[in-house]
């Protein structure tokens, strides 16, 4: 047991490790030193309460009172709540691809189209979104029983299993320890955790239920460990077998799960462990999920008019994705998508010889050779470990609905929550490996908690394992197990013996190191301001029509709002003789790239009418190609649309922003 314990231990260290270092390298040199400046101060202010009688003596009657510790509690979930919700309904973003594919779907089967995958080759070629499709157009039906906007339905979804992460990752701590300091301190943890606010809340995809159900399956989990009556055991058994069928349909990466389990019966075995035969049940209620979920899938697209003999004609190999985590293509993160591994996969299939990605999985192995393959791994860690917004960066840009303070300023809020996301994870695990390598620590913890730790630690390094070494790599993929692993060091008790706080940090030194870390954190911030592009009217990369042709029958008014200070103004309609484009002030747009161009300088705040009309004067009409509001929950176009035939048109547009550098920077 005492080997299984280490080789534990250098396993999960090594991840923290990678992790600790990839984030790191990931935030630049003042990042880096903001960082490291506040993880001095904290130690410092913590060293400085150790010696302070008085200081430990308040906080430790606040935390032995168990009344006070229940209404900070309650206060920090109500906190948590009120931000999910203000970050809900005041960021949305113009999702691309994938999750705006999804959503319209989703939106067709609601209306009762069952054509809605027909006109769609993605969801025969990644069929893994079909069944999230299904479910959220469930739930968009639900929130039409009950007289709510699909728009307040989606974010209503969001936000409710965005906060039940916090409920039940809190309800599995205090099931496995009964203190309600701990639970406290993981409330704090999840209230300060931008990560938890941003990404998952405004992207409608598979990433956020798959956080859900990963956390409520490992909060039964617990409850298998621990709860005492066969009831019980029953009960969380059967809920953990319903939902891991609904976790594999949803995202199959967290399969994960099944050998993490059964490496925790091993150790029951070898430790004689009491808890042996649940650790197995465990094991067997997953394995019947998974059964279930196989057994299930097919039939239930079925029914939705999802044709499996077109998914198995169409669907890509598994051996697809692992060449994918195999490119070295400079113009994409390695081992993430590529579309050129893409077209060479779905082509491949069309001609029916797979073994094409076969070889070049061979190819690439042999080209990278071990020093190459190392790198790839490092540089996959980047990836999937590196951003501490896990995804948030790539939607930076884009916003459909934010409100203009946050535009003005995008990428210094982007870099205050990297900062603040960096610090409370590199902060987390320094507390982690003080519990990893304290044996006396570990050995004080309940057995139930000692197996649900090796069993979220061995999770933890299984998923970035397969997605580093085996599987192609996105940011996301780390995230159904990010709050589990930092929650995990409240599981054992608190590091106490053994340690000398005999140092005594003078008053003039912390008020100096105070105040340069909030100037340079400050400065870290302010310097950060990166000029971004705003956008209009953007064609959307999803591939889908949107537009439809109209009749110019007389002048048409569109009134577009200046988000920010922009100079160039793009009307994307086909250059038109017939047809002239100008604004109310008689401003005419010329042709400049087949587009109508108008320059000048935009301030934000204002507004632009631009009017269409026809030069010809006779009854002949013109067509033009406007854009079509679809029934999404979200607004995807900007602008005063017209309303014609019952439908809103938007006209498509682009604002620009040229930008130069300073003389100085010049020469």
């Amino acid at each position: 047991m005492i080997f299984l314990h280490r080789a534990f231990q250098a396993v999960v260290a090594i991840m923290l490790v990678g992790f600790t270092v990839a984030l790191l390298t990931s935030i630049g040199f003042t990042g880096l030193l903001s960082v490291m400046l506040c993880l001095t101060l904290t130690i410092v202010l913590f060293v400085k309460y150790k010696n302070s009688n008085q200081l430990q003596e308040k906080i430790t009657q606040f935390l032995n009172n168990s009344k006070l510790l229940k209404i900070a509690i309650v206060i920090n979930l109500a906190i948590n709540l009120m931000i999910l919700l203000y970050v809900g309904t005041h960021f949305q973003i113009n999702d691309v691809s994938d999750p705006l594919n999804v959503q319209i779907k989703a939106t067709e089967l609601l209306q009762n189209n069952l054509n809605w995958h027909t006109n769609e080759e993605y969801f025969y070629f990644y069929p893994n979104t079909v069944f999230f499709t299904i479910l959220l157009s469930k739930v968009m039906k639900a929130g039409l029983f009950f007289n709510l906007s699909i728009q307040m339905t989606i974010t209503l979804f969001k936000v409710i299993i965005l906060f039940g992460i916090s409920i039940f990752s809190l309800a599995t701590i205090w099931v496995l320890t009964k203190k309600l300091r701990h639970v406290f301190a993981g409330s704090l943890l999840l209230l300060a955790l931008p990560v938890m606010y941003l990404y998952p809340n405004m992207v409608t995809y598979t990433d956020t239920l798959t956080m859900f159900l990963t956390t409520i399956i490992l909060y039964f989990i617990a409850e298998v460990f621990t709860v005492k009556s066969k009831i019980g055991i029953v009960v969380s058994s059967l809920f953990i077998t319903v939902l891991y069928s609904v976790l594999f349909l949803t995202k199959a990466n967290l399969i994960i799960l099944v050998p993490a389990i059964l490496a925790i019966v091993i150790i029951a075995l070898v430790k004689h462990s009491k808890l042996t035969l649940r650790t197995l049940l465990v094991l067997v209620t997953l394995i019947l999920g998974l059964g279930i979920a196989n057994s299930v899938q097919k039939p239930l697209e079925q029914h939705y008019g999802f044709d499996a003999s077109t998914k198995e004609q169409m669907g890509l190999p598994v051996t697809h994705w692992i060449n994918m985590g195999l490119n070295t293509d400079p113009h994409n993160n390695k081992g993430a998508y590529s579309l050129a591994d893409d077209n060479f996969a779905r082509q491949s299939k069309m001609d029916k010889n797979t073994t094409y990605i076969t070889d070049s999985i061979k190819n690439r192995i042999k080209t990278l050779g071990i020093t190459g393959l190392f790198t790839q791994v490092t540089d996959k860690t980047k990836t999937l470990l590196g951003d501490p917004l896990f995804g948030y960066g790539k939607y930076q840009s884009g916003f459909s609905k934010v409100p203009n303070q946050f535009i003005q300023n995008e990428s210094r809020y982007h870099m205050l929550f990297n900062l603040i996301s960096m610090f409370l994870i590199l902060l987390t695990f320094i507390r982690m490996f003080f519990l990893l390598f304290n044996d006396s620590v570990f050995k004080a913890a309940s057995e139930n908690a000692q197996l649900f730790f090796y069993l979220i630690g061995v999770s933890s390094v299984g998923l970035f394992l397969f997605h580093t070494v085996v599987w192609e790599v996105e940011p996301r993929y780390f995230l159904p197990l990010l709050y589990p692993l930092l929650l995990s060091s409240y599981l054992l008790p608190s590091v106490e013996s053994g340690i000398n706080y005999n140092v005594h940090p003078s008053k003039i030194f912390v008020s100096l190191l105070s105040l340069l870390t909030v100037a340079v954190v400050g400065l870290t911030i302010l310097s950060n301001k990166v000029p971004t592009v705003t956008s209009g009217n953007i064609e959307y990369q999803a591939r889908i029509s949107i537009s439809q042709p109209i009749s110019l029958s007389k002048t048409m008014s569109f009134k577009l709002p200046v988000t920010s200070d922009s100079d160039t103004i793009k009307v994307n309609l086909p250059i038109n003789s017939k047809i002239r484009v100008e604004t109310s002030d008689k401003q005419p747009f010329i042709n400049e790239g087949g587009k109508y161009v108008l320059h000048g300088m935009f301030k934000k705040g204002q507004t632009i009418t631009v009017n269409l009309s026809s030069v010809d004067k006779t009854d002949k009409t013109e067509m033009i190609w406007l854009y079509q509001q679809p029934t999404l929950y979200k607004k995807l176009f900007h602008g005063s649309p017209i309303h014609l035939n019952n439908h809103d048109y938007y006209l498509p547009y682009e604002m620009d922003r040229n930008y130069q550098l300073p003389d100085t920077v010049q020469n």
